[in-house]
């Protein structure tokens, strides 16, 4: 995929690894999902690419993915979380499900994703914010979440960008240095 279509994909932060880490040593991937209809075939390039980032080694420990669904509509979250079924379900060992404070209150809701464990490959949690930190230390947590990691998605996006910029610089004066040797 072109490189300028990944990048406009990325700006829109359908996903990003904040850096945290749950209390197993696992990254956290944050989907903060919102009012305005997700694209997701726009967050599955997303996720791929954010998925292609990390070694190996930190891959095996597994994820938790965090689903932001307070500004959502509960079908995108579902959506969302079959979704990750088919995209990384190795890689995920918890998503904890976001839900507005008011969620029970507003309707009644049939959550069955505890009994698809098996088939979804990872647990899924329904929790509100201020409970996350009975899986995430507040620390490893955005200020989103009541945390206090810090992060700015911009500035990865640019850190990001100036890295591989720089690793197509190298590519290019290896290839011309194979190419003069071979000449």
């Amino acid at each position: 995929m072109d490189a300028t279509i990944i990048l406009s994909i990325l700006k829109k932060k359908l996903a990003f690894l904040s850096g945290g880490k749950d209390r197993r040593s696992g990254l956290i991937l944050t989907i903060p999902l919102c009012l305005e209809q997700t694209n997701m075939d726009e967050l599955s390039v997303t996720l791929d690419y954010l998925l292609s980032i990390p070694s190996e080694k930190c891959k095996a420990r597994g994820f938790t993915v965090i689903v932001d669904g307070r500004k959502s509509q509960w079908n995108v979250v579902k959506t969302v979380v079959l979704m990750l079924q088919n995209v990384v379900p190795a890689e995920v060992s918890l998503v904890c499900v976001v839900k507005p404070d008011e969620f029970w209150d507003k309707k009644v809701t049939h959550f069955c994703f505890w009994k698809e464990k098996d088939r979804l490959g990872f647990e899924v949690i329904l929790v509100s914010a201020n409970k996350l930190t009975r899986y995430i230390e507040p620390s490893q947590l955005t200020e989103d979440f009541g945390g206090s990691l810090t992060y700015d998605h911009m500035d990865w996006l640019s850190k990001r960008l100036v890295s591989l910029l720089a690793n197509v610089f190298l590519f290019q004066y290896n290839f011309q240095e194979i190419q003069s040797s071979c000449s």
